[in-house]
């Protein structure tokens, strides 16, 4: 796969490009390219701090995407994710995170590991119920419209009713 931001900076060098050469790179949007899969030369660039993915064919996120440890904003929307993505958990600076328009069915109880979290997007998939641990969060923006949430704890209804910022 071919990333043209990086294909440019290799035939500037004339040679193969290190992680110095793209230590500089802070925001990456690779949208509507259909990969399955994220690009290794993405997940090389460990000094990113915002990384959006939408709008392809993504269905599995690779571990090695815990060496990113300075993202903050990570978005994977409109993909083919069928459960939540555990290897997200290991990003410890992040404070966006949206799966929307996806298939996921549930989130985990470990998703409370992301103690920085500020803004969660999961409008759109196939959830029934959230885990209690999101209380924890200091979530100031959740979206989880356009989902069957029949099995909601009676703490939620009472934050998504009195909170704004908290969709459902």
């Amino acid at each position: 796969m071919s990333i043209p931001i990086l294909n440019t900076i290799k035939k500037k060098k004339k040679k193969k490009i290190g992680k110095k050469d793209c230590d500089w790179i802070k925001v990456v949007l690779y949208a509507d390219n259909s990969p399955t899969e994220i690009p290794e030369e993405i997940l090389a660039l460990e000094n990113l701090r915002h990384l959006h993915l939408t709008h392809n064919l993504i269905s599995q996120i690779p571990q090695s995407i815990s060496r990113m440890k300075n993202l903050r904003t990570l978005t994977l929307s409109v993909n083919q994710l069928s459960e939540f993505p555990k290897e997200v958990l290991d990003l410890p600076n992040l404070n966006t995170l949206s799966l929307s328009h996806n298939q996921i069915a549930s989130i985990p109880a470990e998703i409370k590991r992301l103690r920085y979290l500020d803004e969660l997007g999961l409008e759109d998939n196939l959830l029934r119920s959230l885990p209690i641990e999101l209380l924890d969060l200091p979530l100031r923006k959740v979206n989880v419209t356009t989902n069957n949430l029949s099995d909601l704890d009676m703490r939620f209804r009472e934050k998504f009713a009195r909170r704004d910022g908290w969709y459902w």
